[in-house]
């Protein structure tokens, strides 16, 4: 019987660790310093036969210097923490166990012993860097984001089908909370500004002249690093009306504009109607027009009640804020919205990345390194993987986050990614 890809994949890397069924006793539970990996369990096909049907990379692999079986004690002792509602300090793998309710589906398979706990780290660090486990950190981070559901429940009410009854259910039973129906943008979206106004004058940069004397005038609570900004977005001395702004981080959420919203809407609308193939009557239009228009008067009445964030307090604060500072996060506080004098931020950026026991300096061009390696592929390489090559796309970029117990003056690992 042919199996699927993803149950190859896993039987291999089973095999390869020598995780099979004559090797894989009892007694390996009981010795220390361990190994293992959590994996769901496998659904049976019409054939009674275990199948396993999801990427085979959906898995935690985690290590211990206790046994095992103890390791899987204190986990199941924290879920249990969550599940009352505590706040344990605890994996992020278990959260996502505590929202999915799955932690039951998972079985443990203990991979490898060693003499030293060392050497069990740098194995389980070594497996998450090659089987790249959706489970750990930090490709788990995906898993706990929340989806936004509103069209596709409200394409299932309007079925007519077995899914009304289940969309209804669902919205019925309060599983889905305001932020997983419709999402809104989050402030790192309006606020940072890292990537665009950060020098891209590479080891030619020079400081200039900044506005902080300025700055910190209008904003005494302001925080400074040798006389130049560098402050959290609470420091500063907020009007009344921009009160909400404190105590908030990156990754809240704040309602667009009133424009944004209603092409949005009208965008999806329409798209509702062509599936359901509804006539193009304008009067449809017209009519969810002056709904939009009825909802967004009660939308503003909510808001005089119970001030939330808005798009115009988003632009409020950006407008206080001068135009060439940059706006980002810090080291280990990702939430955290910081703001930089352009002259520290970019000093940092220079060290990072002249930095000679970290970087090296080009000999050539990037693009035309980029062409010779594209000149230099075999025509049939090129056609094979012509998805992971693909040379047309712009080149990968980096920026950094500021470290506070360095003082702001260098870097921590600097983040590289593709251009979007």
């Amino acid at each position: 019987m042919r199996q699927s890809p993803a149950a190859e994949q896993l039987k291999e890397r089973l095999r390869e660790k020598g995780a099979v069924p004559e090797l894989y006793t009892f007694e390996k539970f009981s010795q220390p310093c361990a190994v293992y990996v959590k994996l769901a369990f496998p659904r049976l096909n019409k054939q009674t036969y275990a199948t396993a049907t999801r990427d085979a990379s959906f898995c935690y692999i985690g290590s211990t210097n206790i046994t095992v079986a103890k390791r899987e004690y204190n986990r199941v002792a924290k879920l249990r923490q969550l599940q009352q509602l505590k706040l344990p300090k605890t994996e992020i793998a278990i959260r996502y166990w505590n929202d999915s309710q799955t932690y039951q589906h998972y079985s443990t398979i203990l991979l490898s012993q060693h003499s030293e706990y060392i050497d069990a780290w740098a194995e389980e660090h070594s497996l998450i860097q090659r089987w790249q486990p959706k489970l750990n950190y930090p490709y788990v981070t995906k898993e706990l984001v929340k989806k936004a559901q509103f069209w596709k429940l409200l394409y299932s009410i309007s079925s007519d089908t077995k899914q009304e009854f289940e969309a209804s259910k669902e919205l019925r039973s309060g599983k889905h909370d305001s932020e997983t129906e419709a999402t809104h943008p989050s402030l790192e979206r309006a606020l940072w500004n890292h990537k665009r106004k950060v020098t891209d004058m590479g080891r030619h940069w020079k400081p200039t002249e900044c506005q902080c004397t300025q700055f910190i005038k209008q904003h005494p609570r302001a925080q400074v690093h040798e006389g130049h900004v560098v402050t959290g977005l609470e420091t500063l001395q907020l009007p009344s009306t921009s009160q909400t702004f404190r105590n908030i981080g990156a990754g809240n959420a704040f309602y667009s504009s009133k424009q944004r919203i209603k092409k949005q809407h009208q965008e999806q609308f329409q798209r509702w109607l062509k599936h359901h193939q509804f006539p193009r009557d304008q009067r449809i239009l017209d009519d969810f027009d002056d709904f939009f228009e009825q909802e967004w008067k009660q939308h503003r009445l909510q808001l005089q009640r119970e001030p939330r964030l808005t798009h115009r307090l988003a632009k409020n604060i950006l407008g206080m804020i001068p135009d060439d500072y940059i706006v980002h996060n810090e080291d280990h506080a990702n939430a955290h919205l910081m703001i930089y004098c352009p002259n520290i931020y970019n000093q940092a950026a220079y060290n990072t990345w002249m930095d000679k026991q970290t970087f090296r300096m080009l000999d050539a061009d990037p693009e035309e390194i980029k062409q010779a390696m594209q000149n230099n592929t075999p025509k049939i390489v090129a056609k094979h993987y012509a998805k992971l090559l693909a040379y047309e796309k712009p080149l990968p970029y980096g920026y950094i986050l500021m470290k506070r117990k360095k003082r702001w003056a260098k870097w921590t690992f600097p983040v590289c990614r593709e251009m979007d």
